[in-house]
């Protein structure tokens, strides 16, 4: 319990030093940033630190952190201060005037906290077993061992971390504060980023129905939404909620549907025929991680309508939560919410008179009007999570031209102009404030491939998406009766068919420009033709010329046509409705009058209707994420990202997470906007808001099926005491191994190198590389897969491997000295793992030239002698 305190102390230190900051910098949103204020805080003390250790100019200790956080509070201060106007009651007359909304994030962010350390209390174990939580406990040992930056890769010793870390540098800045080693840390600091995600899913829902609701004044009765019900139900969506797989689980594990269903569905494992010697049941009984299969619905197949070997990888945030890994798309959560935060921001500062960029002729003026806080906050997430930068700068660039269009009403130079600069400076700034990260950043992406015959069936894509797909769908229709006279919407329905030919149309045709590029190059042809050298590709296509075989994998892929079009067509409606609102937009505003424009409109006149109010910024700005989350969905079906994996596997992960995201936040909306009261003359209307609310209820309580029932099994039913250490298993299972690696965490200070057994084969999720994960101390190889993913090159993995082999296997005494030497090794490590592996008479020439520095039972711990 102390840690949760701890824990949650530093967090609120971090979050009061950057809350003069939020409070002046959004000062156009109604909650001021309040719900983004640790986030923010944390990104930017870590952030300094992570600077000014790179440049050698901090040290990675407690000091070096408390000055980082100190830094940010007086730059806070400065930026308030500087801010202040007289019209402006103040930060703390603010925070008394707004308690009710102050309390309500305090509230959820201590009670998520503690109920999601409680959650972790009950399966707290940092295993190898599905998932890579050795791989993240091993960045918050070595970020914890390193005095600067880059830290030290503690799996291949002499190499610095060659991945995005900054998520890790956060936790392990978090973890020297509290004073608690990683381990027990480790799950707390998962509980903190499910608490920074649901606060900033509350944040972001608060605003928008706040900002709806203001632009209802005077335009007639009826009932006023709460903006904080809405902001827990917005939490709730991004965060907690599970996609219907749990449901089906129910009714699968009690029989509720005939056999047929299910192999229609074909969702694995629960395609396949009941188990007569299992009696039906209300809970899911398959197997105690039943709660798996929720992140595999996508079932991908080959041509010949089989499984293909590599299945797609479907998380959602409230899976994630419930594994307990803490990866790098977990740790960037509330830094894409903020992200989502800022671009509302750019929205409604881009209607102001003046370019957010300033003067676009002169480079000192872009400087210095361009807010570092952006750059700084949507750079982070490529160190963060690199997948999210492009797609949240996108939206961030895509509101900022939304927001300037008041002012320039036409596709003009100067439009273009000042979105393009802000929108390259914006993209400039943010790898430059990041330099060091991409000097030694390497990757194993390599370019784009077309999707050219898998696709995913809609059925299953529902069950993903489901609760969201009816409440964008709800608000897109209900926004198009309802901002569409009748005399324009046969305009507004070509535009529809228009976007949604385009989405399909387009992307397809950059299909076969991709596949005739390929084929120009002797290695894009290589490529192409080990696509048609799988058994199932080639028994379809054969040796036919390669415009034939485009056409005949392209009929296969017409076997998913459904899903593509019915995601075409929703992302195409809200396109066309975004296109609706520019072109209804009034004439630009006087410059002198900047704010007036966002003031509640007259009554009678509604968004979209003559007047630019809060309505209107609300309303594109949750198309604008419906949008992007159903295209980073539809992108899929069309081409994926080149990695050592070679399929779809790792886009769609990367994909689906963010779109869920973005779709939960415009679904909360979607749902409020549907449940408001309706104005008069829309009486008419009430049968479709209310089948839509249904229909998406009904899909949540389906939904809420999964984070209740998932959360109890994997808890194993709450039938033992709660513990948040990480490796207190380890006591009982590898009792030897933990005694060990609890003395070199004790007695070992810095990082000197530790030699134990790698993965065999280039093994990953395995339990070598044990002792350096846990401990941080660098070792010649830890998992030689990931180090390979991570790099993009087996090379330096390959060549150690060997060398290790020697070293152990050998009984040259000589040999393996030159070989420690040479790898500047300081200790060896023999435990009962490396006695399993290697001939005992081998190990024992440690002794002749070697001090023993520890020693149990099955560990012994060896040093080179000075």
């Amino acid at each position: 319990m102390l840690i949760v305190i701890v824990w949650w102390l530093w967090l609120q230190i971090m979050g009061l030093a950057a809350l003069p900051l939020t409070y002046r910098f959004f000062r156009r949103l109604p909650g001021r940033g309040y719900a983004f204020a640790r986030p923010l805080g944390l990104l930017l003390a870590t952030y300094l630190l992570w600077m000014g250790g790179s440049l050698g100019l901090l040290r990675n200790s407690v000091g070096g952190a408390l000055l980082s956080i100190g830094l940010v509070a007086g730059i806070s201060l400065v930026v308030y201060r500087r801010g202040r106007s007289d019209a402006d009651p103040g930060l703390l007359a603010w925070l008394r005037a707004n308690r009710r909304l102050v309390l309500s994030v305090e509230l959820l962010f201590a009670g998520a906290l503690a109920l999601w350390s409680l959650m972790r209390a009950y399966s707290p174990e940092i295993t190898t077993a599905g998932g890579e939580k050795f791989m993240e406990l091993m960045y918050l040992n070595s970020i914890g061992r390193s005095e600067f930056f880059p830290p030290h890769d503690a799996w291949l010793s002499g190499y610095g971390i060659s991945y995005y870390y900054f998520g890790y540098v956060m936790m392990a800045t978090l973890t020297r504060l509290s004073g608690f080693a990683a381990h027990l840390t480790f799950n707390v600091g998962l509980a903190s980023l499910f608490a920074l995600t649901c606060t900033g899913g509350f944040g972001l829902v608060y605003n928008l129905v706040h900002l709806a609701e203001n632009a209802r004044q005077g335009r007639g009765p009826g009932r006023r939404a709460s903006p904080i019900a809405w902001g827990y139900a917005g939490a709730v969506l991004v965060a907690v909620l599970g996609n219907l797989e749990g449901f089906l689980e129910v009714l699968y594990s009690s029989r509720a549907l005939p056999q047929g269903f299910w192999r229609w569905l074909d969702i694995v494992d629960i395609n396949e025929p009941f188990n007569a010697g299992v009696a039906p049941s209300l809970l899911p009984s398959r197997s105690g991680w039943w709660w798996w299969r929720a992140s595999r619905v996508i079932h991908d197949l080959d041509p010949l309508g089989n499984s293909v070997p590599v299945q797609p990888i479907d998380e959602f945030p409230g899976f994630s939560f419930l594994l307990g890994d803490m990866h790098p798309h977990v740790l960037a959560l509330p830094f894409v919410l903020l992200a989502l935060a800022l671009a509302l921001w750019a929205l409604l500062e881009g209607t102001r008179g003046d370019t957010l960029a300033g003067e676009t002729r002169g480079w000192k003026g872009l400087l210095a009007r361009l807010p570092l806080l952006v750059p700084l906050s949507l750079g982070g997430l490529a160190f963060l999570n690199t997948w999210d930068f492009p797609i949240y700068w996108a939206i961030f660039v895509a509101a900022y031209g939304l927001g300037r269009w008041v002012w320039h009403r036409a596709l003009s130079w100067a439009f273009l102009r000042d979105v393009g600069v802000t929108a390259a400076a914006t993209a400039v700034a943010g790898f430059f404030l990041y330099l060091p990260f991409y000097i030694g950043f390497q990757s194993q992406a390599g370019g784009l491939l077309p999707t050219l015959y898998v696709g995913t069936r809609f059925r299953q894509y529902f069950v993903m998406f489901g609760p969201f797909l009816v409440a964008i769908l709800g608000f897109v229709l209900l926004l198009a009766l309802q901002s569409t006279p009748r005399a324009a919407r046969k305009k507004l329905f070509r535009d529809w068919l228009a976007w949604t030919a385009a989405l399909l149309v387009v992307p397809l045709l950059a299909m076969l420009l991709i596949v005739g590029f390929l084929l120009l190059a002797p290695s894009g042809r290589e490529m192409l033709e080990g696509i048609r050298r799988i058994p199932a590709v080639y028994q379809v296509v054969g040796d036919a010329p390669w415009p034939q075989v485009l056409g005949q994998l392209l009929l296969v892929k017409l076997r998913t046509w459904l899903m593509p079009l019915v995601v075409a067509a929703m992302a195409g409606l809200g396109l066309a409705l975004l296109q609706r609102s520019l072109r209804a937009m009034p004439p630009a505003p006087d410059t002198a009058a900047a704010d007036s424009h966002l003031s509640p409109a007259p009554s009678g006149q509604g968004f979209w209707g003559g007047t630019y109010d809060r309505s209107t910024a609300t309303l594109q700005f949750v198309l604008l994420c419906a949008v992007m989350g159903l295209l980073l969905t539809l992108s899929v079906e069309f081409f994926y990202l080149v990695d050592n994996f070679g399929v779809r596997m790792n886009t769609i992960f990367k994909f689906y997470f963010q779109a869920w995201v973005l779709m939960a936040i415009a679904s909360a909306f979607g749902v409020y906007w549907l449940g408001r009261s309706a104005p008069e003359g829309e009486q008419a209307r009430r049968g479709l808001r209310t089948a839509f609310q249904v229909g998406f209820w009904l899909l949540f309580a389906m939904g809420m099926v999964y984070p209740v029932l998932g959360n109890y099994s994997r808890a194993g039913h709450f039938n033992h005491e709660p513990a948040l250490d990480g490796t207190a298993y380890l006591a009982e299972s590898q009792a030897d191994d933990h005694a060990a690696i609890t003395w070199l965490n004790e007695h070992l200070a810095g990082a000197p190198v530790i030699l134990e057994a790698p993965g065999s084969g280039g093994g990953s999720y395995v339990y070598e590389g044990r002792v350096s994960a846990l401990t941080g101390l660098p070792t010649l190889l830890g998992w030689a897969g990931h180090e390979s993913q991570w790099r993009g090159s087996y090379e330096v993995q390959g060549a150690r491997e060997p060398d290790i082999e020697a070293i152990y296997s050998e009984t040259n005494v000589e040999r393996a000295r030159t070989l420690l030497e040479e790898y500047g090794v300081s200790y060896v490590y023999v435990g009962p793992l490396e006695r399993s592996r290697y001939d005992p008479r081998a190990l024992q020439k440690f002794a002749r030239f070697m001090e023993i520095a520890y020693e149990n039972e099955g560990v012994t711990i060896y040093r080179m002698q000075k």
